[in-house]
């Protein structure tokens, strides 16, 4: 497989879940607010350090993104993943130190979910920053002519990973036991 294709496919996937993530916090006043109060529940913030503009900055960061990845040259898609990468790579640290001091805070990271942060949201971030990674090495490597056939099948194949992405913590509810939820720990 020559590498534009996974380039196509991790660009794909991670615009989807940006635009999503980014839309689904500021779509609203309430929406907003409601990332804002998440922010400063989660309690990885130094208390001299206002809420609001950390999760300003994260939208921000988050248009960015697809911005980036939506223009087709090997610079701006670098950047785009780098830029995904380092996002993701925050997200997972204040994701752990949030369920270590025994936070129960939701996740608003697709804006809508009341699903507390835990040890699934490590793991989808880990799973990301490997899409992040893999697009960045695939970007700066994978130049060439395409098939249009194929490339059609990478677009599909990352839009369906960002959109099961984007949708993660409904599916896992699904297939959760429906027994009360217990806390999560990471040692």
């Amino acid at each position: 497989m020559r590498l534009i294709y996974l380039d196509v496919a991790c660009r794909c996937a991670l615009i989807v879940v940006f635009a999503v993530s980014a839309f689904t916090k500021s779509y609203g006043s309430e929406s907003f607010a409601r990332f804002v109060r998440s922010v400063r529940d989660m309690g990885v913030l130094p208390e001299r350090v206002a809420a609001r503009p950390v999760a300003l900055a994260v939208v921000s960061a988050e248009v960015a993104i697809p911005l980036l990845l939506v223009v087709p040259s090997a610079a701006t898609g670098s950047a785009g993943f780098v830029l995904a990468a380092g996002l993701l790579l925050g997200f997972t640290v204040a994701i752990v130190l949030s369920v270590r001091r025994g936070n129960q805070t939701p996740c608003r990271c697709f804006g809508h979910s009341t699903v507390p942060l835990g040890v699934r949201h490590v793991w989808r971030n880990g799973a990301l920053i490997l899409v992040a990674a893999s697009g960045a090495v695939a970007a700066m490597t994978g130049a060439g002519t395409t098939e249009p056939g194929v490339t059609a099948v990478a677009v599909v194949a990352g839009l369906v990973v960002g959109g099961l992405v984007t949708v993660f913590d409904d599916l896992a509810e699904l297939v959760s036991p429906s027994a009360p939820r217990r806390k999560e720990t990471l040692r």
